[in-house]
């Protein structure tokens, strides 16, 4: 199943992050051990997207206030990164980002995992939303079933795959790369799709991270057009 060329390589590219990062921390806690601590204790990353240039912008995410100022601190950041250069053996350029729904006093130690964005949410719900591809998808999925709309997760459309379907319409939502909000109409999918009478709407990963509620307000007011 296709999505946009370039949302498809983002997704390859997070996918690869993914599967890689439990050998790269093992590796990067023989060869750099203080960059590796706080990436061990409170991160994994939320996002990953290969730059024109050939760079990989990673964004990781920590759930512990404190290993995340640790990793924001600009010197630490920049050691980080040369470190995921290395191990990756790729040119990283890191952003480092408090993982979604942390708040409040830290606890005293590091959770073992990052607050779940299902939480609350029924069997179904849940069951719905394994699907998802990251962090970002699955917080998109819960604000939405939260306000009532019940979204269906990668659904098969002709060759392609959408990320959301808003169930008895012909209505998609979709998550790009962190900082890709592109012109959507010029895409195969949206062409050939819209011809079949569907409507598209694209939210970059940073989007839904920083404002989810805006971005299901936009998809929910669409909704009730239809």
């Amino acid at each position: 199943m296709l999505s946009s060329f370039k949302d498809e390589i983002a997704l390859i590219e997070f996918r690869r992050v993914v599967w890689a990062w439990e050998g790269v921390l093992a590796r990067l806690s023989d060869e750099w051990p203080d960059v590796a601590a706080p990436l061990l204790r409170s991160a994994r990353a939320i996002a990953a997207e290969r730059l024109p240039d050939g760079g990989l912008d990673l964004v990781i995410g920590s759930w512990w206030q404190p290993d995340y100022e640790q990793l924001s601190d600009p010197v630490t950041r920049t050691r980080v990164a040369e470190a995921l250069s290395s191990t990756l053996e790729d040119n990283v350029r890191l952003s480092i980002v408090l993982w979604p729904g942390v708040n409040g006093t830290p606890p005293s130690t590091a959770p073992e995992n990052p607050p779940d964005p299902l939480a609350g949410l029924p069997m179904g719900a849940r069951h719905e939303a394994a699907v998802c591809e990251s962090s970002l998808q699955r917080r998109f999925f819960a604000a939405a079933w939260r306000r009532g709309l019940h979204l269906e997760c990668q659904r098969p459309v002709l060759i392609y795959r959408l990320d959301f379907v808003v169930p008895r319409t012909l209505l998609a939502a979709e998550i790009l790369a962190w900082q890709s909000h592109e012109h959507v109409e010029g895409w195969d999918r949206v062409r050939d799709l819209g011809a079949e009478g569907w409507r598209i709407i694209s939210f970059a990963g940073e989007e839904v991270y920083r404002d989810v509620e805006h971005c299901v307000d936009e998809l929910e007011t669409e909704a009730a057009r239809r």
